[in-house]
């Protein structure tokens, strides 16, 4: 058997950077830590770079390789249902879907995390529920009983309150960042089952 290098050191250097980063990011959710922003950038340049070198890079780390028309991947589906799918040096066309998908929710989650920096989008609850909704398709298991906050800013105090019906948090915009849905937990909402 021919061992074939599929993967090239670029590639593999930006992938588990990428999960190195996405861990770095999830675990400094909490608090108002500066590692967190800080590896939301790392992240986004690696996506960046990482879809830079699906254009220009070597032939299995570019899109045209694993991408297929929507077409082919159907066909591919069934071929996989059939259980007589062809084998393929690097991604198979589900798996090129599914690398776009990701990139495109990591970068989702990125731009949401910054925009909630900004003077013009902090405490704008749809871009705070939007970075957790991201971030949860892309970590978190699914559970329904895991509520979402409701989000209430209020620009002559500059206090954002967070309400689960049980209770009010609030604070001035540094006591309260820390502790918005964009970090994934926020005190309005309830432990999910797996925390205990």
């Amino acid at each position: 058997m021919q061992e074939v290098k599929v993967w090239d050191f670029f590639v593999r250097i930006l992938h588990w950077s990428l999960v190195g980063g996405v861990f770095g990011a999830w675990i400094t959710r909490e608090g108002d830590d500066i590692l967190h922003v800080q590896f939301g950038y790392l992240v986004l340049g690696i996506v960046a770079l990482r879809i830079i070198w699906g254009f220009v890079g070597f032939r299995h780390a570019r899109f045209v390789d694993f991408v297929r028309s929507p077409r082919e991947t159907i066909s591919y589906l069934r071929s996989i249902i059939e259980r007589r799918e062809p084998r393929h040096l690097g991604h198979n066309p589900l798996g090129g879907w599914m690398i776009l998908a990701l990139l495109v929710t990591i970068t989702g989650i990125c731009l949401t995390g910054w925009l909630y920096t900004t003077d013009a989008y902090w405490g704008v609850a749809w871009v705070g529920e939007l970075h957790a909704s991201l971030t949860d398709l892309l970590i978190r298991p699914r559970d329904t009983t895991y509520p979402r906050c409701r989000l209430h800013f209020d620009p002559t105090t500059r206090k954002l309150d967070q309400s689960h019906g049980d209770g009010k948090e609030e604070g001035t915009r540094a006591q309260v960042r820390s502790r918005l849905i964009m970090n994934g937990r926020s005190p309005c909402s309830q432990s999910p089952p797996w925390r205990g």
